[in-house]
């Protein structure tokens, strides 16, 4: 890391006060980012080894650490092609957003792959359809309630606090 600049350098840096903060600023946002890449990579990296483990019980075998390592790079790296094609499927489409049919698309070379988004993706259109449903009745419901309640309240009736005083 650099070192701290005092108030009198900051005035002094090329560009002035606001070049300074959009430099610093820039500066933060890269390490941020390199944080969560990193935390990313770390988690990957620890759900392959749980990965690695649980087939080594069911297979009575052992995993190296290398191989562990191996398999963790090669996965975030897929990972990482993986999200660029997405990318590249939603632009080519004029979209900025990332889609199911983009997720078909790239799990097209497998079949049995593509067969589990279908479904997995029905499934999750059919329950998005039940959600709504079950929300247009309550609003119906809702509205039926607070009007049926109205009338049912006599007229010139006050309510408890009114007759303390």
């Amino acid at each position: 890391m650099g070192r701290v600049l005092p108030p009198h350098e900051v005035s002094a840096y090329p560009g002035g006060p606001g070049d300074f903060v959009n430099t610093f600023c820039k500066y933060i946002l890269e390490i941020c980012i390199y944080m969560v890449y990193t935390r990313l990579r770390a988690a990957v990296h620890y759900t392959v080894a749980c990965l690695c483990e649980d087939v080594a019980q069911d297979k009575e075998t052992q995993f190296s650490k290398q191989a562990i390592a191996a398999i963790s790079e090669i996965t975030f790296r897929q990972c990482e092609m993986f999200a660029k094609d997405l990318e590249m499927f939603a632009r080519h489409a004029k979209r900025s957003t990332i889609n199911v049919e983009d997720v078909k698309l790239l799990a097209r070379r497998s079949s049995s792959l593509l067969c589990y988004i279908t479904q997995k993706s029905e499934e999750l259109t059919i329950n998005n359809l039940e959600q709504k449903e079950k929300k247009k009745k309550k609003s119906v419901s809702k509205k039926g309630r607070s009007v049926s309640e109205e009338q049912a309240e006599p007229l010139g009736t006050e309510n408890e606090d009114s007759n303390m005083g």
